[in-house]
């Protein structure tokens, strides 16, 4: 009833299974046999399952970059506009705001005058009434 007369030790099935393992880390045994084969069959089989998941990610991303999105307000402000918001929620001195050309500051890339965008594909593809650049700003502050 000991169970004693189980062979469980090294000489149960003919020694030391670990040396006919094989594994992609190797392990102690790195060298078994058939180890080239099966690396191979393993890179097979890798590449199998890669290769349709890549180039269903590829598809993915074209299909998204189709939908070029602007974001931004209702509001169209110049610049000096959201400053002088800014200022006045802040409770700054608007004086202070000098109001300058865009073409008289190097931006260091050509940048256009008016920086304004139309978000009538945002609102209609999202379904959402963004809020005003002051409501915006007063969220943020949280005043």
């Amino acid at each position: 009833m000991g169970g004693g007369e189980h062979a469980h030790g090294e000489g149960a099935h003919g020694g030391d299974f670990r040396a006919k393992v094989w594994s992609m880390s190797g392990g102690p045994y790195c060298r078994p046999k058939h180890w080239k084969r099966n690396t191979a069959f393993a890179m097979f089989g890798v590449f199998l399952i890669c290769i349709p998941i890549a180039m269903k990610s590829a598809e993915l991303e074209a299909k998204h970059r189709k939908s070029l999105l602007n974001v931004g307000g209702p509001d169209r402000l110049s610049r000096v506009q959201m400053a002088e918001t800014v200022a006045d929620i802040r409770g700054y001195n608007l004086s202070l705001i000098k109001s300058v050309s865009a073409s008289s500051v190097d931006h260091g890339v050509v940048s256009p005058a008016d920086i304004s965008m139309d978000i009538s594909k945002l609102v209609q593809t999202l379904g959402i009434s963004p809020i005003s650049f002051g409501n915006g700003v007063r969220l943020t502050l949280e005043l």
